[in-house]
This record gives C-alpha cells, sequence and structure tokens, in this order.
C-alpha cells in the first residue's frame, strides 16, 4: 500500500503545478465574460496538458541528459538555447498567471482599508514575501522533491 501512494505522489505534484490558481482563475474569468461560447477553448487546454505532461514524463524516463542537453547534441546549441529560453518564457507566464490570482485574491482584504499604504500595497507585498519565501525554501533544500511530495 506504502508503493502505491508513493506512485500517486507525483501525479498529485503535476496536478497541482496544471491546475493552480492562474488556471482556475483564468478558466473562470473565461466563463464570466463569455459564458459557454469559450469552452473549447478550456477544454482543448485541458487535452494540450493532459498530452504535455505525458510526454514531458515519457521523455524525463528515456532520455540519458536534461531535455537541452540532448536537444544540443541532436540540433546544436544554439537550438538548444533557444528551446531553454521557449520553456522558460512558458513557465514565467504560468507563475505570472498564479500571481495574479494569488493578487486578485488579496486584493478585497485591502480594497476597504482606511490606510491608503494598506491599499495600495498590501497585495504586492504579500505577493513579493510569498514569491520571496517560495524561492528561499527551493534554494535552501538540497532535495526539494522529498519535502514537496510529503507536503502533499
Amino acid at each position: 500500500m506504502n508503493k502505491r501512494l508513493q506512485s500517486i505522489g507525483p501525479a498529485i505534484i503535476v496536478a497541482a503545478v496544471v491546475c493552480g490558481p492562474g488556471s482556475i482563475l483564468s478558466a473562470s474569468k473565461t466563463g464570466a465574460d463569455f459564458g459557454y461560447s469559450m469552452t473549447w477553448v478550456i477544454v482543448l487546454a485541458v487535452f494540450l496538458m493532459i498530452g504535455s505532461s505525458a510526454l514531458s514524463a515519457r521523455l524525463g524516463l528515456f532520455m540519458e541528459g536534461t531535455p537541452c542537453d540532448e536537444i544540443a547534441k541532436s540540433f546544436g546549441r544554439v537550438t538548444a538555447i533557444f528551446v531553454g529560453l521557449t520553456v522558460f518564457l512558458i513557465a514565467a507566464g504560468f507563475q505570472t498567471s498564479n500571481n495574479m490570482a494569488i493578487f486578485k485574491a488579496i486584493a478585497p482584504y485591502s480594497d476597504n482599508h482606511h490606510s491608503v499604504f494598506i491599499r495600495n500595497h498590501l497585495p504586492t507585498t504579500a505577493l513579493i514575501a510569498l514569491n520571496s519565501f517560495l524561492l528561499f525554501v527551493v534554494y535552501q533544500s538540497k532535495s526539494l522533491y522529498s519535502p514537496v511530495e510529503k507536503l502533499m
């Protein structure tokens, strides 16, 4: 039974990455703005996310090096740099949408506050503090996967 629970751990982490606050905010906003007419976009995005997660898992199992190492061997360093930058920008886009969702969740607590400073700076300060804490945890952890798996 313990082995079975350990095998579920990676799936939960992938699901948390794919279905984060940014994805929920985007889907909710799309539904609120367009109703059911844009449902096909959400459905398509779900299938594309499932496909890219499954493909990434398979590639990770069968490759000897990192994806960029393998691309550099096959297609050259310039192509690997281009792919690496593209993947970085995609990840930054996902994190931006997650930050926007957290910002939107914190904003109502400061909108009606009597202090102008808190109204203007609480969401941004909280977001910076949260991201700083998470970066600290990532860089201080010797083995990041195990603690994340235990938290999930």
